[in-house]
């Protein structure tokens, strides 16, 4: 997202703009001075509620007046920001000191439970930036302003307790500005030893979906969200919860894992994950209060029927339809089934791990007729070309070996009736898709060979001949969607498939020198 400088408010003039009760002047104002932009190009600014402003304007003139108030302690108010990394949270009015932070949230009427959820969730992240926060809620209906306490409790304040939360001096920063979530958005198969110290974060609507099911009595549950969502770090969190309540769980991953990484995330965990290949039809999994099925849309017709069958365990489906590699797991469609058997469905509808850049990037990469896509710089994009393998060999070994980069490619496929070997790997140190499934990786290099072109709608596709029973779009996808920070796109001998792409990553410069002519 475009950075744009932060602006700063003295409230004894913002108190004198409200005191002249001149809508527009006062409309202007608070445009001039929010700090709140979209994350879309021609979407619209989040403006604060003008009513509760006014109203608000008893508690700046009480502040103003108390009789520790300095000059200084007026100075230093961020109005209305949005913070979006990830995750989107919207703060009324900020400060940022030498020892601790602010924060006033201004509200007309609205019940208390709504206030901490707020407060709690504003806490989390104001604290990431390794100082104390205080945090306060004023209801101008009925003059009460609460603070949210060590313990995150309501505690009914006056406005001396805020002005004893002012410091003199002020940081000149917004320092949520350089906050980077994508440190506590982890994957718990790549970072157990992350997850088991709590070293992640969950938005409010992964808590508010994790609540519901904890306290619900169904059997049969499902749990969608796309890619980023934070289906699988939720998972993983309710486990941990159930197994500390003395439930006995089993997390079951719909995809590839080796017996090492099974018995490893088993000790960490502290409880039982496994591929469904060491479980399936094996009546020990009666034995478990909850089971987890992760990558839910890759199951079987077989083992999906027999799991269903299952009398005693509560059964958490979570997986994503969209993600599925083959036709045969189109066709199966585990999602629509659940919802005819009348299981509880909730769905993730933010995505956690995002990067406008990288999402933006990614969907003009896979159709470069995609609507609703604003450009960027793409400074963490790069894209190289090869005319031939060894070249390209050579250079991503130098990226593995030194720059700490993860190459993925399509998935091997052998024939049954010939053994024969499809879709044979270019790089031998490289991973396959189906290997990175429920995983994300801070550096990511695709290979991209001369198979690869855009067809007559815009859409990249491959033109690979020889039979491969999974779907290539879908495995890019995939492979596109594992990286957290930086991609690099090796191109070998594809002409026309770098030229597309090398017109993408100047996309923003082109269109910013073509709208100055």
């Amino acid at each position: 997202m475009e950075k744009f400088p932060t602006r700063y408010v003295n409230l004894r003039s913002f108190m004198s703009v409200l005191n002249k009760e001149n809508q527009e002047l006062i409309e202007c104002y608070i445009n001039s001075y929010s700090n709140s932009f979209p994350k879309k190009k021609n979407s619209k600014r989040n403006i604060m509620n003008l009513e509760e402003i006014r109203n608000a304007n008893s508690l700046f003139e009480e502040m103003a007046s108390n009789q520790k108030i300095t000059e200084g302690k007026l100075e230093g108010y961020i109005l209305n920001y949005t913070f979006y990394s990830g995750v989107r949270e919207e703060f009324d009015i900020l400060r940022f000191g030498k020892k601790y932070n602010l924060n006033i949230e201004l509200k007309s009427s609205i019940p208390e439970k709504d206030i901490k959820k707020q407060l709690i969730s504003h806490k989390r992240l104001l604290e990431m930036l390794n100082k104390s926060a205080y945090l306060f809620t004023y209801i101008s209906s009925d003059q009460k302003i609460y603070r949210l306490d060590e313990s995150n409790q309501l505690v009914s304040v006056d406005v001396e307790d805020i002005v004893d939360c002012i410091e003199e001096e002020w940081e000149e920063k917004n320092y949520l500005n350089d906050l980077d979530l994508s440190d506590n958005i982890i994957s718990p198969y790549s970072d157990p030893e992350k997850f088991i110290n709590h070293e992640y974060y969950l938005t409010t609507e992964q808590m508010d979906i994790e609540k519901k099911i904890l306290n619900i009595d169904y059997k049969l549950i499902s749990l969608v969200g796309g890619p980023g969502s934070g289906k699988t770090l939720l998972l993983f969190d309710m486990a941990k919860k159930m197994t500390e309540k003395s439930k006995k769980v089993l997390v079951v991953l719909g995809a590839q894992m080796t017996e090492d990484e099974s018995k490893k995330l088993t000790e960490i965990m502290k409880f039982d994950v496994e591929p469904i290949k060491n479980v399936a039809f094996e009546e020990k999994i009666n034995d478990y209060d909850v089971v987890f099925f992760d990558e839910s849309q890759r199951i079987w017709k077989e083992q999906f029927e027999w799991i269903i069958s299952l009398k005693k365990p509560v059964k958490i489906f979570v997986g994503d339809q969209r993600q599925t590699f083959h036709q045969a797991e189109k066709n199966e469609n585990i999602q629509k089934k659940l919802v005819k058997l009348g299981a509880k469905e909730f769905k993730l509808s933010l995505k956690v791990r995002s990067n406008p850049e990288m999402s933006s990037f990614i969907q003009k990469l896979l159709d470069v007729r995609a609507k609703n896509v604003s450009p960027f710089n793409y400074e963490n994009v790069d894209a190289v070309f090869f005319d031939n393998v060894k070249d390209a060999q050579d250079f991503s070994l130098y990226q593995v070996r030194h720059n700490g980069f993860r190459i993925i490619e399509p998935t091997e496929y052998r024939t049954k009736s010939t053994y024969s070997l499809k879709r044979k790997k270019l790089f031998s140190f490289s991973l396959d898709v189906h290997k990175t499934i429920g995983r994300e990786y801070d550096k990511v290099l695709i290979p991209l060979d001369n198979n690869f072109y855009y067809d007559n709608n815009g859409k990249l596709s491959s033109s690979y001949s020889e039979y491969y029973p999974y779907i290539e779009g879908s495995l890019l996808f995939e492979s596109l969607t594992r990286v957290k920070k930086e991609l690099t796109l090796v191109v070998i001998d594809n002409e026309r498939l770098y030229k597309t792409i090398l017109e993408i990553l100047s996309w923003k410069i082109d269109t910013l020198v073509k709208n100055d002519e």
